[in-house]
């Protein structure tokens, strides 16, 4: 974690980030420095998988519940280009439960609109890098509620990547286990798109990478998780914002609250009661309203899908 950091600090990031070229859809190995998660504390987090016509397992990444019938990924996970036609029954959703593995069928996948493949645009960044998954049939556990993350939350991170200790020799990626671990939203890089650092020693916390894509970034409040962003990319600044400093190293994704409006489109309405009370009321026009290093108690959910059917 950076302390003190400031528009110039974030914005000169975000150039340096740009001009080294170095954005990747998490191809490294990860959740590195985390924990097996065999206490069952995330059971809506599951692996996405990519099959073949027989059923065999091509990949595997990371999504989340947000409620039984809806889950969240990234968009490269399920689209290599622009404009793609991702083919449904080439995906499964699998969550690993306390009960067993359950294996749903994906009945439709959305991926946004403006996702220009995983290329980085003028400002350097990559955006609208979301899919949602309607699955076939309802999941036996709840999703999570979407709510703000503010510059300083502990994030939690968690996904079916392969993992280790840093610098150690890395494990392959699970369908049935998943790890976990913390970091701090170092950077805010654009108003949908969140950074953190990932130092090599793990001193500033975990780092993510390949399988890792498409999984949650959560913040928690009053015993509770609240779903606050995607996890997406791993980053290499070649450079340094701060002259003797190391250069740049770390992860993030996209962050939810500024695609709120998107989410209630594409789930038809069905998000109604979506919203933010108080000075940190989310509008679309003002999706990142009260941005800072508040940290409130107890964040409203802004948003709790519920089931299409």
């Amino acid at each position: 974690m950076r302390t003190g950091t400031s528009r110039f600090l974030i914005a000169l990031l975000a150039r340096l980030i740009a001009a080294a070229a170095a954005f990747a859809p998490l191809p490294l190995p990860a959740v590195i420095g985390g924990a097996l998660d065999d206490s069952g504390q995330f059971p809506g987090v599951g692996s996405v998988t990519r099959v073949d016509d027989t059923g065999k397992v091509l990949g595997i990444f990371s999504g989340v519940l947000i409620s039984p019938n809806l889950a969240l990924t990234a968009a490269h996970v399920v689209c290599g280009s622009a404009k793609c036609k991702p083919v449904e029954s080439n995906y499964r959703f699998n969550l690993a439960l306390d009960s067993g593995p359950v294996t749903l069928r994906i009945a439709e996948v959305v991926v946004h609109s403006g996702f220009a493949g995983f290329t980085p645009g003028t400002d350097g960044l990559i955006h609208n890098d979301l899919a949602l998954l309607r699955l076939s049939t309802p999941a036996p556990v709840a999703g999570y509620p979407i709510a703000h993350m503010h510059l300083g939350n502990e994030l939690t991170l968690v996904g079916h990547g392969t993992f280790g200790a840093f610098g150690a020799p890395p494990n392959g990626a699970s369908v049935t286990l998943r790890h976990y671990g913390t970091n701090v939203f170092d950077h805010a890089l654009a108003p949908d798109v969140y950074g953190f650092d990932a130092t090599a020693d793990g001193s500033s916390g975990v780092q993510l990478a390949g399988g890792d894509s498409g999984g949650p970034a959560f913040i928690r409040r009053a015993g509770q998780y609240y779903l606050a962003g995607i996890n997406t990319f791993v980053f290499t600044a070649k450079g340094s914002a701060v002259p003797g400093d190391a250069p740049l190293n770390g992860g993030g994704g996209m962050r939810l609250v500024a695609y709120v409006p998107w989410l209630r489109q594409v789930t038809g309405g069905s998000a109604r009661d979506a919203r933010m009370r108080g000075p940190g009321a989310v509008t679309a026009s003002n999706p990142v309203a009260g941005d800072g290093l508040r940290r409130p108690r107890t964040p409203q959910p802004i948003l709790r899908p519920h089931s299409m059917d």
